[in-house]
């Protein structure tokens, strides 16, 4: 019987969901190449006043959706439908550490650490053709040539890794890169100017007047918190 070799990119919520699903099936068999050292993906939170920027996750983030609609069908969140109040240890809206640990949890019981790769970048994926594409038919189901970075050794030049799959999942999000918008004279403003991916609590707020543009969760949650603190705080 043949083995389909899947590549998944990304050790975080949704790659973490794709090889549990992957390794239930016999016909199948998974790689997970993750960038960093562990799983979790947006959900690992690192201060950012010491660390720099490591990803979108602040100090005081919770959940804007209920733990009853976030969890794994096979693994829901602890107490989640649960009526006795000792088994409903978390509130409703999770801070993130808990979502961090219940994706540990979740790693943990399907053995799913085992297929994963760490510290290993993907650099570059294409297709591998057994045939030769003729034009105005349906080009026949290829392959895949992945380039892997190892990020663990630092020789020159940089250490790349060759692999072969049979498919490809793409679990890496879309939170990791801010979005600017184009605003006009926005270089003639003499403040501070922060996106939100850089924010991490108020503690760089007290005193000032701030203006938070952007009325989505994260907008109107980041308000919230510079207003206990700021001179005044406005959002549009």
């Amino acid at each position: 019987m043949m083995v389909e070799r899947v590549c998944i990119v990304g050790a975080g919520a949704a790659g973490l969901a794709a090889i549990h699903r992957v390794t239930e099936s016999s016909k199948l068999s998974g790689t997970v190449f993750e960038e960093t050292g562990d799983i979790g993906g947006l959900w690992i939170y690192r201060e950012k006043l010491k660390h720099g920027n490591y990803g979108p996750m602040y100090r005081h983030m919770r959940t804007n959706l209920p733990k009853q609609a976030m969890g794994f069908p096979d693994f829901e969140f602890p107490g989640a439908f649960s009526t006795n109040q000792t088994e409903n240890q978390i509130s409703t809206f999770m801070h993130h550490s808990e979502v961090l640990e219940y994706l540990n949890s979740y790693t943990e019981k399907f053995q799913l650490r085992k297929h994963i790769k760490f510290h290993r970048r993907v650099v570059d994926v294409r297709p591998i053709f057994s045939a030769p594409i003729i034009e105005g038919e349906n080009p026949p189901h290829p392959k895949w040539r992945v380039l892997v970075q190892n990020l663990e050794k630092s020789e020159v030049p940089v250490n790349i890794e060759e692999y072969e799959f049979d498919s490809i999942l793409v679990c890496n999000g879309h939170f990791q890169k801010p979005q600017m918008p184009e605003i006009l004279n926005l270089a003639l403003f003499h403040g501070d100017i922060l996106h939100s991916i850089d924010y991490d609590d108020e503690r760089p707020f007290v005193g000032k007047r701030v203006l938070v543009i952007g009325c989505g969760p994260s907008g109107v949650d980041i308000f919230l918190e510079i207003a206990k603190v700021a001179l005044q705080v406005s959002i549009v």
